[in-house]
């Protein structure tokens, strides 16, 4: 497996790219999902899959953009497959997971490790 980079971002900057994404895409491209208390959640064609609780899932194939976050309380393995590819993060705390057109950014508690599949 390959290692990827993990890199801190501004949340706010995120979040503003999030709508952006939305204000260019086709209304039908997103959607977001919230899990069932299983560990698995599916959006825009991606799966996220974790152990912790509050796992959700939003998404854009138009965009490429994919957003996986949990809010548990320890810290949870979470893996990310979307269409363009597939990444883990092994020991995440609660944040938030982001694919953007193949680059990857994790904002999560504690020292999360970036494998990329």
């Amino acid at each position: 497996m390959q290692r990827g980079r993990i890199s801190a971002s501004n949340p706010l900057k995120s979040a503003q790219s999030l709508r952006q994404a939305q204000d260019t895409g086709a209304a039908s491209a997103f959607y977001f999902a919230q899990q069932s208390n299983d560990g698995r959640v599916e959006a825009a064609g991606a799966v996220a899959e974790c152990a912790a609780t509050g796992l959700w899932l939003w998404g854009s194939q138009t965009a490429g953009r994919w957003v996986a976050g949990h809010f548990g309380e320890e810290p949870a393995d979470l893996t990310l497959t979307t269409p363009e590819g597939t990444v883990t993060v092994a020991g995440m705390g609660a944040g938030l997971l982001v694919w953007e057109n193949g680059n990857v950014t994790i904002q999560a508690i504690g020292q999360p490790e970036l494998i990329m599949g």
